[in-house]
């Protein structure tokens, strides 16, 4: 601010009510207010920040100036306000040569959310919403590049759901020629604002948010059952990730089915199915393979063993679910309650174990026997005592017809 002397009381009171107006740039007529009459706005000079956010201007002659931020990064929704310093800068009754300045940018957030799975096994299907503001361009600066790209988990697999939308948060939803959508099943999926339709329209809804839902299907439960998804936004060249991933979590179970009494008699041949609720409802159905449809009964093999890969854990990562029996191993009693289990967060090579004994069925290992219990054994050892009397008495009979002949 050439023509503006520090020395002079009258200089500061000028620059205590400086204020600076929405002229496009600082040098324009009009941009400073009241009007500069004792001094003029000059181009001093240009600096561009740093990977680490600084800028440095040196060797400042002594005078009052004006700070405009004119070029932002790509993801800035809100510009710096220009502003006034001196050099040297009064602070505290001393006077600081080397001032520093802390202007501040709002950029653009990009946020992801997993929603709740529409089922809770292994081959359900899980929406995510990905949420961007649109940036504030600098006057003269215009949208050249559009696009938010998913690059999907390999445990997931893009699903389009009727419900999947783009629309402004709060608000209508985007004109369909304004962007284009990756097909079903692609990998990474991508929504692109299409030139000149959509850069249009996102140059009259600077500053708004828009919300992007899409649907896709949990086909694995590898790793650690914990599925994170980012999203990576590119705005005129510029890549923004999310900074909080969206995630959703799985368990798994495995059962251990074993005679009671001895965990090392483990049993083949069980069938189980795992419920919500402890009584009630219908079976969870999970898809064991990817290439099957989903199953809803699991049944131990050889090793007493059988795991279910996949259940929804929720967004704590833990939730109770219950087993049962519908079918027990040959020779051994079914179980009539259904069995608790907590399942946490873990991927199917890690699954929480839950060991279930069963009983022998007497009656069904020999079915052609009489009772051995109760009042079938007292009656079979009151019949046993009576035959014994016969052949007894048949003895003594016979002794004494012998007897009598001799």
């Amino acid at each position: 601010m050439q023509g503006l002397d520090l020395k002079k009381s009258e200089s500061w009171d000028i620059l205590k009510r400086l204020q600076f107006t929405n002229a496009t740039t600082a040098t324009d007529p009009g941009a400073v207010s009241p009007q500069p009459s004792t001094y003029t706005l000059v181009d001093q000079a240009v600096q561009v920040t740093a990977a680490n956010g600084i800028a440095t201007f040196g060797n400042l002659p002594v005078g009052a100036y004006l700070v405009e931020e004119t070029k932002a990064p790509a993801n800035v929704t809100a510009h710096t306000a220009p502003f006034f310093v001196s050099v040297p800068l009064p602070f505290e009754n001393k006077w600081l040569n080397d001032v520093h300045v802390y202007p501040k940018n709002s950029v653009t957030g990009v946020e992801k959310e997993a929603g709740n799975p529409d089922g809770l096994g292994l081959g359900a299907h899980v929406p995510w919403t990905v949420t961007v503001k649109i940036p504030t361009l600098a006057p003269g600066d215009t949208f050249t590049r559009f696009s938010i790209t998913d690059a999907l988990d390999s445990r997931l697999a893009y699903a389009p759901a009727a419900s999947d939308a783009l629309s402004v948060v709060g608000g209508a939803a985007v004109p369909a020629d304004a962007y284009t959508l990756s097909a079903a099943g692609s990998n990474p999926v991508v929504l692109s604002f299409t030139d000149p339709q959509g850069l249009a329209w996102l140059a009259a809804n600077q500053g708004k948010s828009v919300s992007w839902t899409l649907t896709t299907q949990v086909v694995s439960n590898d790793g650690d059952g914990s599925i994170e998804n980012n999203a990576l936004v590119n705005i005129n060249g510029d890549d923004f990730e999310t900074t909080t991933p969206g995630t959703t979590n799985w368990g798994a179970v495995q059962i251990l089915k074993h005679a009671e009494g001895n965990a090392a008699a483990t049993l083949s041949g069980a069938v189980f199915e795992v419920y919500e609720a402890e009584t009630g409802g219908t079976p969870i159905p999970v898809r064991v393979d990817a290439a099957k449809p989903a199953q809803t009964q699991f049944t131990t093999d050889n090793t007493g063993r059988v795991v279910i890969p996949g259940l929804s854990v929720g967004e704590n990562g833990s939730k109770v679910y219950y087993l049962k029996e519908v079918v027990a191993p040959g020779g051994y009693a079914l179980l009539t309650d259904r069995i608790a289990v907590t399942v946490t967060t873990g991927g199917v090579a890690t699954p929480v174990e839950i060991s279930i004994a069963n009983r022998t069925d007497e009656g069904t290992i020999f079915p052609n026997l009489p009772l051995t219990g109760g009042s079938g054994a007292i009656l079979l050892t009151v019949i046993g005592a009576g035959l014994l009397a016969i052949a007894v008495g048949a003895v003594v009979v016979r002794r004494r017809k012998m007897a009598a002949e001799v």
